[in-house]
């Protein structure tokens, strides 16, 4: 009977190790589990960023020309005395003189925060009334967002400068125009730089 209840106590303890050991396997395979599900979804994670990711550069590939061309229809920050400069040639070619009176730049509809300005341009000019309507339709068709806030014209007198002939009398015209281009601002880091 001695030797029957060694026996069972034998068992027990083997019966305990076993199980013992197949708690530890079981808890070691789940926190394994857990760690592979974790990096399962770590990767999926980074797959779908990487995907979105080239999905972005493509998309920015595909737009280049398109944002070119949108960009293009503002004054770049750099850009005032091109776009002047530009205004002051459209005289030239509809034989007008023109002389900037004003330049000025406003927040776009009151919003500081806007990435857009407007700047504001004052000219007088002086010719006759075909060049006149001439350089405003040129304004007009600038490849700016361009939209005139003033034109007055008022005709100062009947003999003008511009005939070539001085036998011809063309009356000639004084204009005062004001309009806005869309300006982007500059960037916070380039005007901090500046100060």
């Amino acid at each position: 009977m001695f030797k029957t209840k060694n026996i069972i106590i034998v068992l027990i303890a083997l019966n305990l190790a076993v199980f013992g050991a197949c708690f530890y396997l079981f808890a070691n395979i789940k926190k394994i589990d857990k760690a592979v599900s974790e990096r399962l979804i770590q990767i999926e994670s980074e797959s779908k960023k990487d995907k979105s990711l080239r999905s972005i550069k493509n998309l920015m590939n595909n737009t280049k020309k398109e944002r070119e061309q949108i960009v293009g229809l503002f004054v770049q920050p750099n850009g005032t005395v091109d776009f002047i400069e530009a205004v002051e040639s459209l005289g030239k070619i509809a034989d007008v003189k023109l002389a900037t009176e004003s330049v000025g730049v406003d927040a776009l509809n009151g919003k500081a925060t806007s990435s857009a300005e407007l700047f504001r341009l004052s000219v007088k000019t002086e010719g006759t009334w075909s060049g006149t309507i001439h350089l405003l339709s040129l304004l007009e068709n600038m490849p700016y967002k361009v939209s005139f806030e003033k034109a007055s014209l008022d005709k100062v007198s009947d003999e003008s400068s511009f005939a070539k002939d001085k036998r011809q009398v063309f009356p000639y015209w004084n204009g005062d125009f004001t309009f806005n281009a869309l300006k982007i601002k500059n960037p916070p880091e380039a005007s901090s730089k500046i100060n």
